[in-house]
């Protein structure tokens, strides 16, 4: 009997030792649960945060190859509007110098006209000879523009 008692208070006490350790593994298995759950939480943060940063690269990247094209653009067009400008430039330069032989032209002849009226027909002569270039320059110059018309 006493040997059944020892036994029974045996199996009672491990019984009860086996609730606590049972006890004790489900807090455990909670705790491990809880930490398990808030790493899966921190994981999905995290991969919305790295997918909303990759979105911010591929817009800035997309952004700055349409910049870069647009620079592009813009450095052409600039090339060709410099070229124009200096293509503009000599024309104004040829033309200022076409201008300056018409002038330098009828103010030879004009002196001329007014030195053969005071009756000096050698001064005249002189006259015309020194604008004689420059007027068959002027010659030419209104033959090309009567040529294009």
């Amino acid at each position: 009997m006493i040997l059944t008692a020892v036994l029974a208070l045996s199996a009672g006490a491990l019984a009860g030792s086996g609730e606590v350790r049972r006890a004790g593994m489900e807090g455990n298995l909670v705790q491990l649960q809880a930490a398990l759950a808030e790493r899966d939480a921190l994981v999905a943060s995290l991969t919305a945060d790295l997918a909303r940063y990759r979105d911010q690269v591929d817009t800035a990247r997309m952004e700055a190859h349409a910049a870069g094209a647009a620079l592009r653009t813009n450095e052409v067009m600039l090339k060709e509007t410099a070229e124009q400008l200096r293509l503009s430039e000599e024309m104004i330069d040829r033309q200022r110098q076409d201008l300056e032989m018409l002038k330098r032209c009828l103010t030879g002849a004009m002196y001329a006209l007014q030195t053969m009226a005071d009756g000096n027909a050698y001064g005249a002569m002189h006259h015309m000879v020194n604008v004689d270039g420059a007027c068959r320059a002027a010659q030419g110059l209104l033959n090309l523009q009567r040529g294009g018309d």
